[in-house]
């Protein structure tokens, strides 16, 4: 699966899939070893959480 999304994926959906597989590794695992792990840098790991939170929350209207 790993490689397969590597090759395939863009990075958010690598972190997106993480998320509905395995979300309990987010919870737990640290932000650098996570990273590592999708095969990007924490800084970047940093702005993909901050783009689906913002995706998330609903709008003030």
């Amino acid at each position: 699966m790993r490689l397969l999304a590597y090759i395939h994926c863009n990075p958010l959906e690598r972190y997106q899939m993480l998320l509905e597989k395995r979300p309990d590794l987010v919870q737990r695992v640290s932000q650098q070893h996570l990273a590592s792990f999708l095969g990007y840098t924490s800084e970047s790991l940093s702005r993909i959480k901050k783009r689906i939170d913002t995706k998330m929350k609903p709008s003030g209207d």
